[in-house]
């Protein structure tokens, strides 16, 4: 008998080795999106044990930034950490090694949606400085084609108000072909973010972060939580490093929500009950589309001026390409949307053609390349946060909340010591 045991493990085959071929072209597009510092890390874990939400089970970003260390870029598209994380930069203000974690995780999370986009081709184009001119182009000529099928940018004969109102109307004829044109645009990206989010759901589902799966929530009660979540800042308030920032995010959401509000209440009143535009000043609709525009001005230029400040390298990140052209986009679509108010106003005519014209193109740019560009950051994190409540997978902060604690403040020696 004993011998016949013996036998049996002499049979055994010998154990395959793993081998982890990492993708060098891979490990290079992180770097030049904004995650220079990713050989930096030699994997201390630091950066798991300061950051206020990461769960205890398989922590991140230590694992995130192994995986990207060894090219392992179709676990990181699938990886749901990667959007739970609220680059706080906490990680990347108590590294020994001065390694940018957070710049780190915010690289692949640009890699990750362009994994999952709809077309693909839409997803590289708009990541590549050099395709800028032509993802300019696009919405640029569409503009035009649409506004001058009947529209003119002509100043008009004369000044009065009866004819100044009539003509901001003319040059944005015809109506419907341009309401039409931007239904049809919606309607794309709704298309496009459908397929990508139900590639990251499932991906997220197979990733295995989370070792129970069996649902804590259904998907519609989680879906209402990540809401509460996104709605309240909630997470923000744990950030350490870039606690400013907390301000700064609510007036850009909150003030692009109140203007995206407004432009719904103009089209429904229009269609449906005859609304005539231009609007007057005190008309409340009006009052929400201006306060909306301040709040979000203010946002803008406090996140624009904090990551132009050399202080604040380490807590606001470095600006990547990505961040550029977003914020850009944004920006323009703001100052674009003030500017043709304004020239309206003083029957600057041509300015406010001009103004209007740009600010139509902008608004076409951010919802047309919305599921390719660093604004689907939006989707995907309300959608990891749904995805955690679904399976149970919670942030330390929760943890801490359900038992009735607050997160105790460590020092810097301590919080490198553990």
């Amino acid at each position: 008998m004993a011998d016949q045991e013996r036998a049996n493990e002499t049979a055994k085959p010998e154990p395959v080795p793993l081998r982890v071929d990492p993708d060098v072209e891979f490990v290079q597009t992180v770097s030049e999106w904004g995650g220079g510092d990713l050989k930096t890390c030699f994997q201390c874990a630091t950066c798991s044990v300061v950051c206020p939400l990461s769960p205890d089970v398989n922590p991140f970003p230590r694992k995130e930034v192994i995986w990207a260390q060894w090219g392992l870029k179709e676990r990181l598209a699938g990886d749901p950490d990667l959007w739970l994380c609220h680059r706080c930069n906490d990680c990347s203000e108590m590294c020994p090694r001065g390694a940018k974690t957070g710049d780190v995780m915010a690289a692949l999370r640009s890699y990750a949606y362009q994994s999952h986009a709809w077309p693909r081709f839409l997803g590289r184009w708009v990541n590549s400085p050099l395709m800028l001119p032509v993802i300019l182009a696009i919405p640029a000529l569409a503009i035009w084609a649409i506004m001058t099928y009947g529209g003119h940018f002509a100043a008009p004969v004369g000044e009065n108000a009866e004819l100044h109102s009539r003509y901001w109307g003319n040059m944005i004829e015809p109506w419907p072909w341009l309401d039409l044109g931007f239904i049809a645009v919606a309607g794309f990206a709704v298309l496009a973010f459908a397929v990508s989010i139900s590639r990251a759901w499932r991906g997220f589902m197979r990733s295995g972060v989370q070792p129970d799966v069996s649902p804590k929530m259904t998907k519609v009660e989680a879906f209402k939580q990540a809401l509460t979540d996104i709605l309240l800042h909630r997470k923000f308030k744990e950030c350490g490093a870039a606690q400013a920032r907390r301000g700064a995010h609510m007036l850009i959401l909150y003030g692009f929500g109140g203007l995206f509000l407004t432009t719904a209440l103009v089209f429904i009143g229009m269609y449906l009950f005859g609304l005539k535009t231009p609007l007057a000043l005190g008309h409340p609709i009006k009052i929400l589309g201006n306060a909306s525009a301040i709040a979000i001005s203010i946002g803008l230029i406090l996140v624009i001026a904090r990551r132009t400040s050399p202080a604040q390298a380490v807590p606001w990140g470095r600006n990547s390409y990505q961040d550029v052209l977003f914020l850009s986009g944004l920006t323009i679509v703001v100052l674009t949307g003030i500017l043709s108010e304004v020239f309206r106003l003083a029957t600057f005519h041509d300015g406010a053609a001009a103004a209007y014209y740009l600010h139509l193109v902008f608004i076409f740019f951010l919802i047309f390349y919305a599921p390719f560009s660093k604004f689907a950051h939006v989707v995907y994190h309300t959608t990891a946060l749904t995805w955690a409540h679904h399976v149970g997978r919670k942030l330390k902060s929760l943890e801490l909340e359900q038992l009735g604690a607050e997160p105790a403040p460590a020092s810097a020696d301590e919080e490198r010591a553990a």
